[in-house]
């Protein structure tokens, strides 16, 4: 989801080999990083759409 006030996005994606977080397993992680910020409980009906 993507606020309407979004002006920017960040993505990071990091991998880690088997072994540093699960033993037998790769691992990844994907953080996301919206600005400004706009999932809160004051402007999300402001900010979020109808569902579709």
């Amino acid at each position: 989801m993507v606020c309407r006030s979004t002006t920017r996005i960040s993505l990071a994606v990091a991998q880690c080999p088997a072994g540093t977080i699960y033993k037998d397993f790769t691992a990844g992680c994907v953080v996301v990083g919206v600005t400004p910020p706009g999932n809160k409980i004051g402007p999300f009906r402001l900010n979020v759409g109808r569902r579709v």
